[in-house]
């Protein structure tokens, strides 16, 4: 028997009764077998069922075929579960607060970052981005050890639907996207994080990549697309890949132009000695560039050196206040044009 045998159940000798909620073979010959939420009597003999068939105990021990209940005393019961702290609590009986237990809470399969036992009678579930609002579900509260999976009784379903309060508003942005969009709904972030090929946000039909890291509990951000339409396809290639020229050239050197080292033409070259030399281009308030490519020539072997580790590719969106590093040339560039792809659509 292995984890792709189906039709398999453990049920109760005396009535033919499943005392499984749910079976699970993770490899083979080994079972594992969530209880019904029902009083199993210690001693109650087992039986394997496999379809129509049942098979009793083959050992000589009648006994190893026999429920047995590993832990003593009442089990845990929620009696309330209230969400308007911004977490979940549950307010009930014989929660297991020895540290060999461990506490762990889903709602609508999601599972809470956190789960603390805070006394025998409250346990309270937080999620980093918000309880996530998936309308009406029923909890699921364990408490776990090594051996055992214990489900609280008397979980209640708990509504939570989806509400915006606000969006972003008024953005003006590039065609080619890359600003954050925020939609204002407490917990929508966990749905986006949890799923995002079925949770998600679009904009004008195209996808508006989800960012944990925009993200809160109070409100789901996403980096707003590219979009493509006759105009910007015309005007601004946005489907299409081409040289990248602003017009607008910046260097150290202030009374030289540095536009030939972005012209692709070798025979035009652009001379000035410098230890940190550096050139780039600006663009036009609130556009942005997008590169998939990148390429730089070496003129020879024994120039390699000098571009190892010293030729930095660099971004801004501050207007070089502050930039960071996207590309750095590594040992392994060779002597004539080296070529970068870029993937990240961060870049």
């Amino acid at each position: 028997m292995g984890s792709a045998t189906t039709g398999f159940d453990l049920v109760d000798a005396s009535t033919g009764s499943s005392i499984c909620q749910s079976i699970k073979i993770p490899s083979y010959g080994v079972v594992e077998c969530t209880t019904i939420a029902s009083e199993i009597a210690e001693g109650t003999n087992i039986e394997a069922k496999l379809s129509a068939t049942t098979y009793g105990c083959a050992g000589a021990d009648a006994t190893l075929c026999q429920y047995k209940q590993l832990s003593t005393g009442a089990y845990p019961a929620v009696t309330a579960t209230d969400i308007s702290s911004g977490s979940m609590v549950f307010t009930g009986t014989n929660f297991f607060t020895a540290t060999t237990y461990e506490a762990r809470t889903t709602y609508c399969g999601i599972y809470a970052d956190t789960v603390s036992v805070d006394s025998a009678t409250q346990v309270t579930a937080t999620w980093t981005l918000g309880i996530p609002p998936c309308g009406t579900a029923k909890p699921v509260l364990t408490f776990n050890t090594t051996e055992l999976l214990d489900y609280a009784s008397g979980v209640a379903d708990v509504v939570n639907n989806l509400t915006i309060a606000s969006s972003s508003a008024g953005l003006s942005i590039s065609w080619a996207g890359g600003e954050q969009l925020q939609i204002q709904s407490a917990g929508l972030a966990s749905l986006l994080k949890e799923d995002p090929s079925i949770n998600n946000i679009t904009v004008c039909e195209n996808l508006c990549a989800f960012s944990e890291a925009d993200s809160t509990s109070a409100h789901g951000s996403c980096t707003l697309p590219e979009v493509s339409t006759s105009y910007s396809d015309t005007n601004y290639g946005i489907q299409t890949s081409h040289q990248l020229d602003s017009g607008v050239y910046i260097s150290h050197h202030a009374s030289k132009d540095p536009a030939p080292m972005f012209d692709g033409d070798l025979l035009i070259q652009f001379t000035a000695a410098g230890a940190d030399s550096w050139f780039g281009m600006k663009f036009k308030t609130g556009y942005v560039a997008v590169l998939d490519k990148v390429k730089y020539f070496v003129p020879g072997e024994n120039l390699k050196s000098f571009y190892i580790n010293n030729t930095v590719l660099q971004g801004s969106n501050d207007d070089w206040a502050t930039a960071v590093d996207i590309y750095t040339a590594p040992d392994t560039v060779s002597s004539g044009w080296n070529y970068v792809n870029f993937e990240d659509p961060a870049t």
